[in-house]
C-alpha cells in the first residue's frame, strides 16, 4: 500500500530559493559591480570546503565511519558542512543511514526517485 509523501515546502524552499537568487540576482551584481579576485577565489575556497566537507565529512566520516580524524578535521568539516545547509550532521546520517537500510524498497527508500525531488 503505497501513499503519496506530503510535499516538503521548506526543503523546496532551500532548493529553489538560493537557485532563483544565483540565477537572477548575482549575475546583475557581477555585471554592475567590479568583483575583485578575491571575491572569486574566496567563492571557489567554500565550493570546494563545502564540497569536501558533505562527501569527505557527512558522508564517509560520520554516515559510513570509514575513517577517524583529528578533531580540528572535524571541526572544519562540520562547519563546511554547517556551511553547505545540508541539515545537521545528526540528521544528514540518519537520513542518509535510513536510505541505505531501505534501497532495495522503493516505498521505504527516503531517497527514492518515485517519491519526488521535493520529498
Amino acid at each position: 500500500m503505497s501513499t503519496t509523501p506530503q510535499f516538503r515546502w521548506d526543503v523546496a524552499t532551500v532548493l529553489i530559493g538560493p537557485a532563483i537568487l544565483s540565477i537572477t540576482v548575482i549575475p546583475l551584481y557581477v555585471l554592475t559591480i567590479d568583483v575583485s579576485p578575491w571575491v572569486w577565489l574566496m567563492f571557489a575556497v567554500f565550493m570546494l570546503w563545502n564540497g569536501l566537507s558533505i562527501m569527505a565529512g557527512y558522508h564517509r566520516l560520520w554516515s559510513h565511519k570509514c575513517y577517524s580524524a583529528h578533531p580540528i578535521i572535524r571541526i572544519i568539516f562540520a562547519l563546511g558542512g554547517a556551511l553547505a545547509i545540508q541539515n545537521s550532521i545528526l540528521q544528514w546520517c540518519s537520513n542518509h543511514r535510513h536510505h541505505h537500510q531501505n534501497t532495495d524498497d522503493i516505498n521505504a527508500d527516503s531517497y527514492s526517485i518515485h517519491c519526488g525531488f521535493f520529498y
